[in-house]
C-alpha cells in the first residue's frame, strides 16, 4: 500500500467517522424530540382522562337530579 492510498483510505474512514457521528446525534436528537412527544401526549391523555371522570360524575349528577324531578311529578 502506497503513502497515497494511506491517506486515501484514511480520509475515507474519517468520512465515514464524521458521517457515523453525525447519524448518532441526529438519532440522539429524534430520540429527544421523540420522548418530549410522548411526554406531552402522557400529559395530554391524562388532562382528557381526568376531564371525561368529571363530565361523567356531572352527568350522573343531572340524571339523578331529573329522575327526582319525575319522581315529583
Amino acid at each position: 500500500m502506497t503513502l497515497e492510498s494511506m491517506v486515501e483510505s484514511l480520509n475515507a474512514q474519517l468520512a465515514e467517522l464524521g458521517s457515523s457521528d453525525a447519524l448518532t446525534r441526529a438519532k440522539q436528537h429524534h430520540e429527544s424530540v421523540v420522548a418530549g412527544m410522548r411526554q406531552k401526549y402522557d400529559v395530554d391523555i391524562l388532562a382528557a382522562s381526568e376531564k371525561v371522570d368529571l363530565l361523567t360524575k356531572r352527568l350522573a349528577e343531572k340524571v339523578i337530579y331529573c329522575m327526582r324531578l319525575i319522581q315529583l311529578q
